[in-house]
Protein backbone atom coordinates (compact mmCIF):
# COMPACT_ATOMS: atom_id res chain seq x y z
CA UNK A 1 0.00 0.00 0.00
CA UNK A 2 1.50 3.20 -1.27
CA UNK A 3 0.85 6.79 0.76
CA UNK A 4 1.53 10.15 -0.19
CA UNK A 5 3.67 12.38 2.32
CA UNK A 6 5.70 15.14 1.49
CA UNK A 7 9.70 15.97 1.63
CA UNK A 8 10.99 19.23 1.48
CA UNK A 9 7.62 20.51 0.60
CA UNK A 10 7.57 18.21 -2.83
CA UNK A 11 5.01 14.98 -2.83
CA UNK A 12 7.02 11.48 -2.15
CA UNK A 13 5.39 8.30 -2.19
CA UNK A 14 6.15 5.46 0.28
CA UNK A 15 4.98 1.92 0.29
CA UNK A 16 3.84 1.06 4.24
CA UNK A 17 4.83 -2.77 3.83
CA UNK A 18 8.55 -1.64 3.23
CA UNK A 19 8.38 0.47 6.67
CA UNK A 20 11.25 -0.81 9.21
CA UNK A 21 11.04 2.32 11.30
CA UNK A 22 9.30 6.02 12.15
CA UNK A 23 11.21 8.56 14.57
CA UNK A 24 12.02 11.92 14.65
CA UNK A 25 15.40 12.85 13.81
CA UNK A 26 18.01 16.13 12.57
CA UNK A 27 18.06 16.50 8.56
CA UNK A 28 21.29 17.75 8.64
CA UNK A 29 20.84 19.64 4.58
CA UNK A 30 17.82 21.79 6.35
CA UNK A 31 18.60 21.82 9.83
CA UNK A 32 15.11 20.82 11.26
CA UNK A 33 13.52 18.13 13.06
CA UNK A 34 11.64 16.25 11.14
CA UNK A 35 10.37 12.72 11.00
CA UNK A 36 12.87 9.73 9.28
CA UNK A 37 11.36 7.11 7.78
CA UNK A 38 13.41 4.10 7.43
CA UNK A 39 12.60 1.24 4.08
CA UNK A 40 14.12 -1.19 2.88
CA UNK A 41 15.24 0.66 0.10
CA UNK A 42 16.49 3.51 2.57
CA UNK A 43 15.80 6.32 4.46
CA UNK A 44 13.52 9.45 3.57
CA UNK A 45 13.10 12.94 5.84
CA UNK A 46 9.29 13.63 5.69
CA UNK A 47 7.40 17.07 7.09
CA UNK A 48 4.58 15.09 8.10
CA UNK A 49 4.96 15.05 12.29
CA UNK A 50 5.20 11.06 13.64
CA UNK A 51 1.30 11.50 14.62
CA UNK A 52 -0.03 12.38 10.91
CA UNK A 53 2.36 10.10 9.23
CA UNK A 54 0.35 7.35 11.77
CA UNK A 55 -3.24 8.09 11.23
CA UNK A 56 -2.53 8.15 7.76
CA UNK A 57 -0.85 4.49 7.86
CA UNK A 58 -4.18 3.26 10.07
CA UNK A 59 -6.67 4.93 7.76
CA UNK A 60 -5.15 3.10 4.48
CA UNK A 61 -4.37 -0.46 6.39
CA UNK A 62 -8.16 -0.26 7.43
CA UNK A 63 -9.10 -0.30 3.85
CA UNK A 64 -10.05 3.58 3.37
CA UNK A 65 -8.44 5.66 1.06
CA UNK A 66 -5.88 9.14 1.58
CA UNK A 67 -7.26 12.09 0.33
CA UNK A 68 -4.85 12.83 -2.07
CA UNK A 69 -4.16 16.42 -3.51
CA UNK A 70 -2.46 15.70 -6.79
CA UNK A 71 -1.79 19.74 -8.16
CA UNK A 72 1.73 19.97 -7.70
CA UNK A 73 3.41 21.02 -10.91
CA UNK A 74 7.02 19.95 -10.75
CA UNK A 75 9.78 22.92 -11.82
CA UNK A 76 10.12 22.86 -15.50
CA UNK A 77 13.18 21.16 -16.99
CA UNK A 78 14.98 23.95 -18.95
CA UNK A 79 14.50 25.10 -14.94
CA UNK A 80 16.43 22.30 -13.07
CA UNK A 81 19.39 22.14 -15.73
CA UNK A 82 20.11 26.19 -15.09
CA UNK A 83 19.86 25.60 -11.35
CA UNK A 84 22.26 22.47 -11.64
CA UNK A 85 24.71 23.97 -13.75
CA UNK A 86 24.86 27.03 -11.05
CA UNK A 87 24.99 25.00 -8.35
CA UNK A 88 28.11 22.87 -9.46
CA UNK A 89 29.76 26.36 -11.20
CA UNK A 90 30.08 27.69 -7.90
CA UNK A 91 31.57 25.01 -6.32
CA UNK A 92 34.54 25.72 -8.12
CA UNK A 93 34.93 29.26 -6.87
CA UNK A 94 34.49 28.27 -3.62
CA UNK A 95 38.25 29.01 -1.55
CA UNK A 96 40.08 25.54 -0.91
CA UNK A 97 41.64 25.33 2.42
CA UNK A 98 45.44 24.71 3.22
CA UNK A 99 46.33 20.98 2.97
CA UNK A 100 47.89 19.93 6.99
CA UNK A 101 51.64 19.11 6.77
CA UNK A 102 50.83 15.32 6.75
CA UNK A 103 52.15 13.92 10.42
CA UNK A 104 55.39 12.15 10.09
CA UNK A 105 56.77 10.92 13.80
CA UNK A 106 60.83 11.84 12.60
CA UNK A 107 59.93 15.48 13.34
CA UNK A 108 58.73 15.02 16.39
CA UNK A 109 61.99 12.74 17.04
CA UNK A 110 64.25 15.63 16.02
CA UNK A 111 62.96 18.61 17.99
CA UNK A 112 63.60 16.13 21.05
CA UNK A 113 67.28 17.49 23.12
Amino acid sequence: MIIKLTHRGKPTLVNVNQILSIYMDTDMKQSKVLAKITMNSGVVFVDESLEEIYDIIKLVMSGKEQVIDWTYQPQPIDERIEQDYMNVRNTYNRPQRPMRRPYNPHYVNDLNY
